[in-house]
């Protein structure tokens, strides 16, 4: 299967020379890479050629500001721009394990009509210790075996309450068919949350989603300056449709994570929360008791 993969860049430098490897790195090779450059002068552009080389597969663009403004609008300009009908997404900070678009093609390939396949990603985070006041860094790893649970149900509509267990989806973790992008005329304008936006409009227009179990790609959130916030603050955070669409398969979300959940509670405990400084296990203990609970 070959892959359309969009990357938006701004004034990124060396860390795109670092994405860029890592794609060259892949194991599976049928792809057309579109990069979106919206750096101040085409500052990027130095970057993209010293690892492209002149590899006709490698596309560099230049983001159209108003017709495609921030990120979202990027990643739509590189959409439009290929002609694949899967779509893989890496942002130029972060970077895909060789293995990355080679398991998402497995994927693909299973006869059951996907609208997204999804793996694992793991990602530094900055934390605030509840002890010192300071910023520590933390190893988050969102994959599907990370707290050794059975296979999650293929009805993705399970995913709004996937941050239950720490699992994110993000653009570098996601592959998605080109018709399901289409369908929902692809990134929203949005500032923040496009995302999870478009991931939301996706899976609710077709919940049948793939998951890959291994971790195929790495974040470097804490570079970012990222402090991650409470599942409760992201979903509060979250665009108004995204929030209605959570209530809206909230039981539905419930009812087919209770399993999880009482397994999470079973294996940890429910003072589990009391031992991390991370405020995400404190949600996810929280919340798994309120699912098993049915409250």
């Amino acid at each position: 299967m070959k892959f359309d993969i969009i990357i938006p860049c701004w004034n990124t430098g060396d860390l795109l020379c670092r994405a860029l490897q890592s794609v060259l790195d892949q194991t599976h090779q049928d792809y057309e890479v579109y990069v979106i450059d919206g750096s101040d002068n085409e500052g990027d552009k130095q970057y993209y050629e010293r690892i492209v080389n002149g590899d006709k597969r490698f596309h560099y663009l230049v983001q159209d500001k108003d017709k495609h403004p921030y990120a979202a609008g990027a990643r739509n300009q590189g959409i439009a721009a290929g002609t694949s009908t899967h779509i893989a997404f890496l942002d130029s900070d972060d970077i895909w394990y060789k293995e990355h678009l080679g398991l998402h093609d497995l994927e693909w390939g299973v006869e059951d009509n996907p609208s997204l396949v999804w793996s694992g990603l793991e990602a530094d985070i900055g934390m605030m210790s509840a002890f010192t006041g300071k910023e520590v860094i933390m190893r988050h790893r969102a994959c599907f075996y990370a707290y050794e649970l059975p296979d999650l149900p293929e009805d993705g509509r399970w995913m709004w309450g996937a941050y239950l267990f720490g699992l994110v989806m993000v653009p570098t973790n996601i592959t998605v068919s080109r018709t399901a992008l289409e369908g929902v005329n692809g990134f929203p304008h949005l500032r923040y949350h496009e995302d999870k936006l478009m991931q939301t409009r996706i899976i609710h227009a077709n919940p049948n989603v793939r998951c890959i179990e291994e971790i195929t790609c790495y974040a470097d959130w804490h570079r970012e300056g990222k402090v991650s916030g409470t599942l409760f603050e992201q979903v509060n955070s979250a665009p108004a449709e995204c929030q209605e669409l959570f209530e809206e398969h909230s039981d539905l979300s419930a009812q087919m994570l209770k399993p999880y959940a009482q397994e999470f509670i079973d294996t940890h405990g429910e003072s589990f929360h009391l031992s991390t400084l991370n405020p995400l296990w404190n949600d996810i203990s929280r919340l798994c008791k309120r699912v098993v609970d049915g409250n």
